[in-house]
């Protein structure tokens, strides 16, 4: 799962102790609002889910 793979990267240490907080916090909200809306399940959800997307959205936060 993403979050898995989020904290992997933090053990690793490709990432800051910060930046895993705030990406586990969007992974839970991102995985919260697909399971009440089935349109952004059908659409968004794989697009925000994106390691890529959630690292950046999570850095956006934090400054």
């Amino acid at each position: 799962t993403r979050t898995d793979t989020i904290r992997k990267h933090h053990w690793r240490g490709k990432i800051s102790d910060e930046l895993r907080q705030e990406a586990l916090c969007l992974a839970g909200n991102y995985r919260d609002k697909a399971l009440m809306n089935n349109d952004y399940a059908a659409d968004g959800y794989a697009r925000d889910m994106e390691l890529e997307h959630i690292y950046a959205e999570a850095e956006k936060r934090l400054k």
